[in-house]
């Protein structure tokens, strides 16, 4: 610490303790304040939330408990899931009890809020303490009585749809891939009318860690959490301490400040709550996952749209500053997503304004109150950026990201190579699905939309893996051996989720953003004979056309021809998402042929086989 090496163990949990605690107040200090309070959310004032309204029982609590991990990490009082869910019978009544007054009388014990923490190293120095990741443990108890709480919070907020539509993270029937269609939705609509895109790739210091008490419990008294109902969240948030364990010695008890608590159940909703009202501060399209923040906006004239995001990006900036939050300068990254090749060369400033004034750049663009962004371009050493697990480059062709995945695959395909004469076929399968087909699958439908030549790459590393599976020689025909282990080849994955995605929205199980990315025709009373039988279909996209052949392959223009070719109606009057996806994948594994079909003129591999 400060130059010096710290040998005693106790010692060094004290300064880890030290160093976690002042990490957010210190971020937090430094931000600028702000007198321009950001628009304040619209919402209704007859709407009232009281936590203590359903009593909490003992099925509740066993419920809860069926859901928990068995996993046997101590918390500081040396209980873990797996000795409590042993005991669950025995104390599920005093539990219930106990949960009933904390809720009625709004006070949550101070002795559920002690979070023992466990330095994880990250990567660096290890004798550096900021290479080093907490990991909150928090009692046991605690999170059984979070649990309680979330469920009502939650079921109140969705019920009362007070979350803002463009947040995707931590809800249900959320998932990284739809803010993911509705960014390239939104380029390719820009590319189409000849625009040009702009995103920032937020990048937010110590986000959940630097929330501020107050202003989160000012926000759950305007979504109506008010008397025992906000004192408990207010007991909640207040009064929390943390010790670091190392080599199980304890640092000294010190009180948190600041954020929601870290490894918490509640923390993540008590954080949508926080930021909830961002996408209403600026005209950018603001796609948000928990803290992983987007903005996006298009323009004809690219001058104008610097301009234009500029100062909509000191709106953003102001909000967080306003909620004591601050962007990473060095993290944030912006791309200009244009098919003009002009558009592409040319240079844009785009800052971080401090300041309070709207006007700084244009009168000072030199001013210590402004960061500039970096963009990414296709000459870049990494020429594309993260977003939710997908790396998107400013063509939109992928080629980065599949470069990445053609690793991983390779990965994954030299442990099956190397396991294969040691597990039976049943656990090589396993091994397939949970290392080679996870990363395989992982939003196919948006990095799919690549050249003919990328998705080749995928194609053989699968077929390599399907012939490792089958023990098959190296250049065997595949199709026989995808339908005999009952795996989809690329293609028909491709296939298969872009169906499923069409599936979703007709069924009405997609986010709320996305309920008017595609028009149905109006003949929906029209009914059609199948297998002797009448069906009435789930429904007819209307064809949206796009000047650019580019276009085409993205879900917008994509998926309404893929759906409207599929014939067979009775996978598609499929009720359940489990149903269609069952009765689908056997569809495409039928259409597979379980002998070889060879057309290939002196082909090497029939050849030794005859």
């Amino acid at each position: 610490m400060d130059g010096h090496n710290i040998t005693d163990t106790r010692e060094i949990a004290n300064e880890f303790n030290k160093f976690f605690l002042n990490v957010a107040p210190v971020i937090s200090n430094k931000i600028i304040p702000t007198d321009n309070p950001p628009p304040e959310e619209l919402i209704n004032n007859e709407l009232l939330f009281s936590i203590s309204a359903i009593p909490v029982t003992t099925n509740e609590i066993f419920e809860i408990i069926k859901e928990v991990q068995n996993k046997k990490s101590q918390d500081l009082y040396g209980l873990s899931n797996f000795f409590v869910k042993k005991i669950i019978n025995l104390i599920a009544d005093p539990l219930a009890y106990i949960f009933n007054l904390s809720f009625v009388n709004g006070y949550v014990p101070n002795q559920l809020k002690i979070a023992k923490i466990v330095p994880l190293f990250k990567s660096g120095d290890p004798l550096q303490t900021d290479n080093y990741r907490p990991i909150a443990l928090l009692p046991i108890f605690s999170k059984l009585l979070e649990k309680l709480a979330f469920n009502r919070l939650s079921n109140y907020i969705e019920g009362n749809n007070l979350l803002s539509m463009y947040q995707f993270g931590f809800r249900k029937n959320h998932s990284t891939m739809h803010p993911m269609i509705k960014l390239v939705n939104y380029i390719t609509d820009a590319w189409d009318k000849k625009e040009h895109v702009l995103a920032i790739f937020c990048d937010l210091k110590k986000a959940f860690d630097t929330v501020d008490h107050s202003i989160l419990l000012n926000k759950l008294d305007k979504f109506g959490v008010k008397g025992k109902s906000l004192e408990w969240f207010r007991s909640y948030l207040l009064n929390r301490q943390q010790q670091v364990c190392i080599n199980d010695v304890l640092s000294c008890l010190e009180y948190i400040t600041t954020g929601v608590p870290q490894g918490s159940i509640l923390g993540p909703l008590l954080f949508l709550i926080y930021i909830n009202g961002l996408p209403l501060s600026s005209n950018f399209l603001t796609l948000l996952f928990a803290d992983d923040t987007t903005l996006l906006l298009k323009h004809s004239d690219p001058q104008q749209l610097a301009l234009n995001v500029n100062l909509e990006l000191w709106k953003v900036n102001n909000y967080f500053r306003y909620h004591k939050m601050a962007l990473h300068t060095d993290k944030t990254k912006f791309i200009i997503f244009t098919q003009n090749p002009q558009v592409k060369n040319m240079d844009f400033n785009i800052f971080i304004n401090n300041s309070n004034s709207q006007t700084t750049f244009s009168e000072n663009p030199n001013s210590i109150l402004l960061s500039k962004l970096q963009r990414v371009r296709t000459e870049d050493d990494t020429p594309a950026i993260r977003f939710l697990g997908v790396f998107f480059d400013p063509s939109l062709n992928f080629s980065f990201h599949i470069q990445l995945l053609c690793s991983k695959l390779s990965k994954s395909l030299y442990i099956l190579r190397a396991t294969k004469n040691v597990f039976t076929k049943k656990a090589s399968k396993l091994i397939y699905y949970s290392l080679f087909h996870s990363h395989l699958v992982y939003c196919i439908s948006i990095w799919s939309c690549t050249t003919a030549y990328y998705l080749n790459r995928i194609t053989i590393l699968q077929k390599l893996a399907v012939r490792t599976l089958e023990n098959a020689r190296y250049n065997s025909h595949t199709e026989p051996l995808f339908k005999s282990l009952g795996i989809l080849p690329f293609s028909k994955l491709i296939f298969f989720f872009n169906l499923q995605l069409a599936h979703l929205y007709l069924t009405k199980r997609l986010p709320v953003l996305l309920n008017d990315i595609w028009q149905l025709t109006p003949n929906q009373n029209e009914i059609l004979i199948a297998n002797g039988i009448q069906l009435r279909p789930r429904g007819t996209f209307r064809l949206t056309f796009t000047r650019l052949s580019i276009c085409e392959k993205f879900p917008y223009f994509n998926v309404p021809r893929l759906w409207n070719g599929f014939g067979d109606q009775n996978i598609k009057n499929s009720n359940t998402k489990i149903e269609f996806n069952i009765k689908l994948k056997q569809f495409l594994l039928d259409e597979l042929s379980a002998v070889v079909i060879c057309n290939r003129l002196l082909c090497p591999t029939c050849h030794l086989q005859n």
